[in-house]
């Protein structure tokens, strides 16, 4: 044994198996277990690898370092795929603050441990992915990415090693490379994020290989993405060196684009049995942690480009050892009790509750910190876990925008300010004086004098600035021709003056003895409309007049707009000779009608002889007009320096345009539509609403349409949040592109496309429409829906948080499909649907309220589809038909079996505990698991609300979410003479021969403490019963009779006659009973979204599982039984075979009787424009999209 603390080469013995981690110098290959510390952190003199002082001493790293300007180029967002549907605080990507988040994370999908598929982690998760990119189209920048792994990925389990078999194997990877891309191409995604936790470590189920192994993956899968167009990749990092060792950081980064470090969860209850930490009060974020954590990256020379800083919106809590020591490094007890959820804000570092919990997180302030320590360390950016766990304001993701330096607005995104209409520019030429000598441009007209003074037929000519030819005045032959003249001579004494209604277009003081004589057009012509908005200031005292400041100032000139001279300004031996300057000064007019681009010229047109120096050629370019001429050219050297004869023209190219606007085609199209749409608002679509995905061309003049999902979820909305419709979002992954749409009136026949006006709604929504668009709405639906203007209407969806509620694609179906119930909201006037309370039966009476709906179960039973009830076949009921034999409420319910030779085995089911407060006590979770029809407006919400009710509210029922008369159906069927394939039942001696003697075994081998013992009662137990409670939940009398109805597919017993066509004609016959009629469909509908519901859903998966284990005991005991050699009763697999046809044979029965019971409906009325039977066609269109749509995801039992 070693003599000292430290094994060493001098005192070790051959027993001493213990090495040192690494060697610090001189211990040697066989006393250590490494010769160098993974991610070059140091070795102490001890022997242990580490990297805070005491292991480095004064080896310190240098960290980047950057300044405050800094610019953070990532902000990343986790959203959670459970966050939509949290019992409270439910947080739906559209409440995420647009222009935050450079990328979203969608956490998390998962992986098929066998095939290395990528799956929804969820099957509710797919409407929300949808939601979630949906939100690129609100900001264009946004890259959303699926995340994959997680924590509890790693958990033992049948995924725990999936990314190891991954890593390891090249086929492997490229089945999960196919199935990654193809998922990110169907589902929208622009990359993946990989959060393996962890490689390597054994606890996390990891192996030495995943260490060289991932960075060979990483690089194939980054090489695949890039010709995937999807190529954006990054992982997450762990901020703990134990878990950080394992990742080969180095070669993993020139693959990646980034890597999300999560430096949070730093302290937690985890730390209580560590002696180095302890358990100390102390935040799980703090930047002094950080900091240290991050020296691990430097080490390694990682590019601070490609980091991102981690943080957390949410905060851990802690119970305190003592009340009075509640500060960070008090030492706490365990962690906190589960709070209820609350409504409270509280923007602080640290919170104590219920005197000795204590809670430490992140707020504003502290966010900028770390954004600004992000800055300093130069990353480019930071990321949040998670952004769902904000509140429903999006505070705290607007404080890490903002301390990003992100540009987004605080109200939301804001409505587009495009008219949306086509513009057609008319271009106008301007009248205009050709160069010296020149002719008018071909076809133009040149102009005659129109003056008193004019001769016959003389035309406007002016030889200012010219050697030899004249200008001509010319106009464009296309709009009003001006009327034009000299004005005026009077024998020399010349005035300057134009007459009233003129311009000013050149000047001429040739025979002038005084002034000049000005060459005036008349105003209001298109081809003079720069001139008219344009005039020259007074003169000869040319200085002392200026373009006022509200007028752009076009030219300055000594002569102005030829012979117009000024007086001098300086004149004599000691200055250089100049004149002064009349301005032209025009109004501003935008860039559609103004003088552009406007220039000097001295050199274009015809000139003198050469002999003649310094000649001006006072032309211009032929795109260009005159607008001022020069004839003295004052320069620094005075008048004349720079034009020896001819002048200098200012040219400016005429840019007047007249932009007539008017409704685009497409807008048109929309127009009319809606137009024929309001006469009769019904979507009549006989397939799911695929939709139209919507590009930018809502918010452009050009409009393209592709396909925009529709969707709808199993979720339920928890009741009090004002939900109208209900709290759901979800889409199946099969969709349908929608028809036209007939429309027939007292105009005659036409069509259109129902999914436009569905779209219009949809930019309405996003604040993406046009002003023409919100126009055409408010012009085609107000004369029908006055309530629903859009402002007013857009106040109200805000109002009542509708667009996190369903988004964007579902609740544009549902207001347009919906008119009229919408126009009743708005208005305050809707009338609820009836029958929503938790008395209600179906078909009339209140026998359903007074206990459970199976205790009326006296029916006869039909084996189901495959096979018929007849005398030669199998058939099973209850024992006697007669009411007053009918079980209590709770008692155990008999089945008779009857073979085809007419004995019978009779199986009871488990005695069960009803509603009622005797056997829930008050506080129980049951009674927070109560689920009832929505009570909203139309009859047409098909998603059942989950309340909470006090222990003494009577009228609710105790749901076996699987049916106990299933039981029987199934033995019934797993006979060798029943419905199941004779391949999986072999009919031996368990099913056939000792079914009558079940009830009298035991299966003490298969014991593992379920109470009972025997083998069917053990199957009862575990569909629900006294000492099986956790699978119950509680329902609505009237659902639960429906969903019995639909369950066994048969409406010839008590309970389900008034579902028969005979009740269902006499309501369509009487139309004062229509909403009763819409009743019966929309709660046929509203049990299966119940069986969807999540927390529905996941008990009867949890009871498929038990009853999976049972039968799996009967084979073992059956096998136990049997001589050797005997083949085996395939029961587990005959039980997935009818369950799932079951179930699918369901859903498939409610979506036959609602779209038979709709179709009835519309052949009945059909061509009655009366609006409440356009209100109630338009009714039955919404439910039977919402029938065809749902479904259940029955994979999902083999889990």
């Amino acid at each position: 044994m070693a003599k000292t603390a430290i094994c060493e080469k001098e005192v070790c013995v051959n027993n001493c198996d213990s090495k040192s981690e690494c060697d610090p110098g001189g211990f040697g290959k066989e006393f250590v277990q490494k010769s160098k510390c993974p991610l070059n952190v140091c070795c102490s003199k001890d022997g242990w690898c580490g990297f805070t002082d005491e292991y480095c001493g004064k080896n310190k790293v240098n960290a980047p370092s950057c300044d405050s300007s800094q610019k953070i180029q990532r902000v990343v967002g986790y959203y959670e795929g459970w966050a939509p549907r949290r019992s409270c605080h439910a947080f739906k990507p559209e409440q995420i603050p647009s222009g935050v988040y450079t990328h979203i994370n969608f956490a998390f999908a998962t992986i098929d441990p066998l095939t290395f598929s990528v799956r929804p982690a969820s099957s509710g998760d797919v409407a929300y992915y949808k939601r979630l990119t949906a939100l690129k189209e609100l900001d264009p920048d946004l890259k959303v990415l699926i995340a994959i792994g997680g924590w509890t990925f790693n958990d033992p389990g049948p995924t725990a090693t999936t990314f190891s078999d991954i890593a390891r194997s090249e086929k492997n990877q490229q089945m999960f490379i196919k199935s990654l891309i193809s998922f990110m191409t169907v589902y929208d995604f622009d990359g993946v994020d990989l959060d393996w936790e962890y490689p390597v470590t054994t606890e996390r189920s990891g192996r030495k290989e995943d260490y060289a192994n991932f960075p060979k993956f990483i690089a194939n899968l980054k090489k695949a993405l890039k010709s995937s167009g999807r190529d954006e990749l990054s992982l997450t990092l762990p901020a703990s060196y134990w878990y950080l060792q394992h990742f080969d950081i180095v070669r993993l980064e020139p693959y990646v684009d980034f890597f999300n470090m999560m430096t949070y969860d730093l302290h937690g209850t985890w730390d209580k049995p560590i002696k180095s930490i302890g358990p100390y009060l102390n935040a799980h974020t703090n930047l002094t942690e950080i900091e240290d954590t991050m020296t691990l990256l430097w080490r390694n020379k990682m590019d601070p480009e490609k980091i991102v800083l981690g943080t957390g919106f949410y905060g851990r809590a802690f119970t305190a050892s003592s009340r009075d020591c509640l500060k960070p490094g008090c030492r706490y007890e365990s962690g906190a009790p589960r709070q209820k959820c609350s409504n409270e804000k509280a923007a602080v570092k640290s919170l104590v509750f219920d005197d000795d919990n204590w809670v430490a997180y992140d707020d504003e302030e502290t966010l900028k910190m770390k954004v600004d320590f992000a800055k300093k360390q130069c990353l480019s950016g930071v990321m949040v876990w998670a952004v769902s766990q904000d509140d429903e304001d999006g505070t705290f993701s607007k404080a890490i925008g903002k301390a990003a330096g992100r540009q987004f607005s605080e109200s939301g995104p804001q409505p587009v300010t495009e008219d949306g209409l086509d513009e057609k520019e008319t271009k106008h030429a301007q009248c205009k004086w050709t160069n010296c000598g020149q002719s008018c441009p071909s076809g133009w007209i040149h102009m005659l004098r129109k003056d008193d003074k004019a001769r016959e037929n003389e035309y406007m000519v002016d030889e200012t600035g010219c050697f030899e030819g004249v200008h001509q005045l010319c106009c464009p032959p296309e709009g009003d021709t001006p009327t034009c003249g000299w004005y005026t001579h009077h024998n020399g004494k010349c005035k300057q003056k134009c007459p009233e209604g003129t311009f000013e277009i050149g000047s001429l003081n040739k025979h002038c003895r005084s002034n000049y004589q000005s060459a005036c057009c008349s105003t209001g012509s298109s081809n003079t409309k720069l001139y008219d908005q344009c005039f020259w200031t007074e003169g000869p005292k040319c200085d002392k007049f200026a373009c006022a400041p509200d007028l752009e100032k076009v030219a300055s000139s000594s002569t102005g707009s030829g012979g117009a001279t000024c007086d001098a300004r300086n004149w004599g031996p000691e200055t250089p000779d100049t004149l002064q300057e009349r301005k032209y000064c025009c109004e501003k007019k935008g860039e559609n009608q103004r003088w552009g681009d406007c220039k000097w010229y001295d050199n274009v047109g015809p000139g003198a002889p050469e002999s003649y120096d310094s000649f001006c050629r006072s032309g211009c370019p032929n795109d260009r007009v005159r607008v001022a001429m020069d004839t003295f050219w004052n320069t620094e050297k005075g008048v004349g320096a720079g034009c020896l004869g001819g002048a200098k023209s200012k040219c400016c190219l005429p840019k007047s345009a007249t932009i007539t606007k008017r409704e685009s085609p497409h807008d048109s199209t929309l127009r009319d539509a809606l137009a024929a749409f309001v006469q009769r608002p019904i979507c009549e679509i006989d397939k799911e609403i695929g939709g139209i995905g919507l590009g930018d061309g809502w918010s452009k003049r050009s409009l393209d349409f592709q396909e925009m999902p529709m969707g709808r979820s199993h979720n339920v909305h928890q009741h009090g949040h004002g939900n109208l419709f209900g709290r759901r979002s979800h889409h199946h992954g099969h969709s349908h592109s929608a028809a036209l749409q007939e429309r027939r009136d007292e105009k005659g026949a036409g069509t259109y496309d129902i999914q436009l006006i569905i779209s219009l709604m949809y930019v309405l929504l996003q604040d993406k429409a046009t002003l023409n668009q919100r126009t055409i709405w408010n012009d085609e639906v107000v004369p029908e829906f006055p309530s629903l203007e859009w402002g007013k209407l857009a106040r109200f969806i805000q109002k009542m948080k509708m667009i996190a509620t369903y988004g964007y694609h579902q609740l544009a179906d549902l207001i347009v499909c919906n008119l009229a119930d919408w126009n009743k909201m708005v208005s305050g006037k809707e009338e609820n649907c009836e029958c929503s309370t938790v008395y209600c039966c179906p078909g009339g009476g209140d026998y359903c309220s007074k206990g459970e709906i199976e205790d009326f179960d006296r029916r006869s039973v039909d084996p189901g589809p495959e096979k018929s009830s007849d005398t030669h076949g199998v058939a099973y009921r209850h024992l006697e038909d007669r009411a007053a034999d009918d079980p209590l409420p709770g008692e155990p319910r008999p089945f008779t079996i009857r073979y085809p030779d007419g004995s019978t085995v009779i199986i009871r089911s488990q005695e069960y505990p009803p509603a009622g407060q005797r056997d829930w006590p008050a506080g129980h979770p049951i009674w927070t698991l109560v689920y009832i029809p929505a009570n909203t407006p139309g009859c047409v919400d098909v998603y059942p609300i989950r309340i909470t009710i006090a222990s003494n509210v009577a009228g609710v029922n105790i749901e076996h979410i699987v049916e106990l008369n299933t039981i029987a159906r199934f033995l019934t069927a797993a006979l060798a003479s029943g419905a199941i394939r004779e391949d999986l039942v072999t009919g031996t001696m368990l099913l056939d021969y000792n079914l009558p003697h079940l009830n009298g075994q035991t299966l003490t081998a298969f014991d593992n403490g379920v109470i009972p013992t025997e083998p069917l009662s053990r199957i009862f137990h575990t569909l629900g019963s006294r000492d099986n409670r956790g699978v119950f939940v509680l329902l609505n009398p009237g659902l639960n009779q429906v969903k019995t109805c639909i369950w066994r597919r048969d409406l010839n017993v008590r309970g389900c006659r008034y579902m028969q066509d005979g009740p269902m004609e006499d309501l369509l016959d009487d139309f004062n009973n229509n909403e009763e009629f819409l009743l019966v469909l929309r709660e046929v509908i509203t049990v299966i979204n119940y069986l969807a519901a999540d927390e529905v859903w996941s008990r009867l998966l949890h009871i498929n599982r038990g009853l999976r284990r049972e039968f799996d005991y009967l084979e073992q005991w059956e096998m136990s039984l049997l001589p050797p050699n005997q083949p085996r009763s395939q029961i587990v697999r005959a039980w997935n075979q009818f369950i799932a046809n079951e179930l699918r044979a369901m859903v498939n029965f409610a979506r036959d009787y609602v779209e038979t019971w709709v179709r009835n409906a519309r052949n009945r009325y059909r061509g009655n424009n009366d609006k409440d039977v356009i209100l109630f066609l338009a009714r039955l269109s919404t439910l039977l999209r919402y029938a065809l749509e749902m479904n259940l995801p029955i994979h999902e039992l083999l889990n």
